[in-house]
């Protein structure tokens, strides 16, 4: 018969088996969890050169694009030039916005429903508005939007309602405002660097920000209703910095991790995430899709746009 002491010692081991067989397990749920929602699925395929902004070197310092899809036009803003270029992408004609010095640090673009292209500046609360004639620009003042703050104009997005939603990323925040500048309603809950912005088909709106679930969803009211991603493991520490936001024809979300230099995208219910990129160096800034889902990636290494597709 075993004494006590060789029966405990027996116990022992037995839990400490139990623990490093649980530990395994764990792991290799985790592998399996990631292998899952984060490993990529698909590759993206650049396209050869169309347009000059494809070009190394085009802008000087990239900071925003913005798609048309009524006139299937893209805009892409230089905050090193203080230039705004619209280009036609069917017939390949182009407009450059900010000549005669009107424009100052454009770091946020978005076109309306009849074509007007909206613009911010950093550090300046005016929004520039340039119709789908690129005449003399009208002017939308913010200020009194939010008396109380000094407001600092980000990422924009135009709904289907003309409601505007600028991003302020030193206050946190995103004013939702009308046309005449009147204060609709803010979103802060849960913000911490919003830096991309969309409304889908079912009106909830889309905020890309920083954290380990990078996609904040708000009803269309702006009440936090959940992330797009389900809830990480417990052990996973990851964070991403999102910057810009897109949608394709099929629902799928697309962002951008500043923190890894990857574009990233989840199903339309946010289950599977894939995240890819392209050989170095590659700092994207911002993205786009236009309607035969072509990705438009603004990328500072090149000084240029980059159009990528999916590919099998």
């Amino acid at each position: 018969m075993l004494s006590f002491d060789a029966i405990i010692k027996y116990i022992c081991r037995k839990i400490v088996l139990l623990r490093i067989s649980k530990t395994i397990a764990l792991s290799i749920g985790f592998i399996i969890y990631w292998g899952c929602v984060s490993c990529p699925l698909a590759q993206l395929i650049e396209k050869d050169k169309e347009y000059s902004f494809q070009s190394p070197g085009f802008f000087d310092m990239p900071s925003a694009i913005s798609y048309d899809g009524g006139q299937h036009r893209m805009a892409f803003a230089d905050r090193g030039r203080n230039l705004v270029y619209i280009f036609d992408l069917s017939n390949r004609s182009s407009t450059i916005l900010g000549d005669n010095q009107e424009i100052k640090d454009p770091v946020g673009l978005a076109f309306s429903r009849n074509g007007d292209l909206f613009i911010s500046q950093a550090d300046n609360s005016r929004i520039i508005i340039f119709g789908p004639n690129a005449t003399d620009p009208d002017i939308l003042e913010m200020s009194g939007a939010d008396p109380s703050r000094s407001i600092h104009p980000g990422k924009l997005f135009i709904d289907q309602n003309d409601l505007l939603y600028v991003a302020d990323q030193n206050q946190a925040l995103i004013y939702v405002i009308d046309d005449s500048a009147n204060l609709k309603f803010k979103i802060k809950e849960k913000l911490r660097n919003p830096n991309g912005i969309l409304v889908n088909q079912s009106g909830e709106i889309m905020v890309a920000d920083r954290g380990i679930d990078p996609i904040l969803i708000f009803s269309s009211d702006g009440v936090y209703l959940r992330r797009l991603s389900p809830p990480e493991l417990p052990t996973e520490k990851f964070s991403y910095r999102a910057s810009g936001l897109a949608i394709d024809q099929q629902g799928q979300v697309y962002t951008l991790d500043v923190n890894t230099s990857r574009i990233v995208w989840f199903d339309p219910i946010g289950v599977n995430r894939t995240q890819w990129s392209p050989p170095p160096p590659f700092i994207p800034i911002d993205i786009a899709i236009d309607r035969y889902d072509n990705i438009y990636v603004l990328e500072s290494s090149s000084g240029s746009a980059r159009i990528f597709v999916k590919g099998g």
